[in-house]
């Protein structure tokens, strides 16, 4: 038997923030569209470090802390998917300390 989804793609603005009220904007146009999965661009909070022509150490770490910050409003959308709540600190992925 097949279970259909609802998917929404969103491309946010760089250096998005759970805090600002442009997120709230964006929250409420995600629940409005009440999907099961929502899919995000990568990395959407905090400043877009990719473009940087040498990486930073400490750019990375502000990035991390960012996205760990913003997880909850992630999780806050209450998407079906988005039920788990045993989500892993971004910093361990990439070794470092939490």
């Amino acid at each position: 038997m097949v279970t259909p989804l609802k998917i929404a793609f969103v491309e946010w603005p760089e250096d998005l923030s759970t805090g600002d009220a442009q997120w709230s904007e964006l929250r409420d146009s995600v629940a409005a569209a009440r999907p099961d999965i929502l899919v995000t661009n990568e990395l959407p909070f905090g400043p877009w470090i990719a473009e940087g022509a040498a990486f930073s150490n400490d750019e990375a770490q502000l990035s991390l802390r960012a996205h760990e910050k913003s997880l909850e409003g992630l999780i806050d959308l209450a998407l079906p998917a988005g039920r788990h709540r045993n989500v892993p600190r971004l910093g361990q992925y990439f070794g470092y300390p939490t």
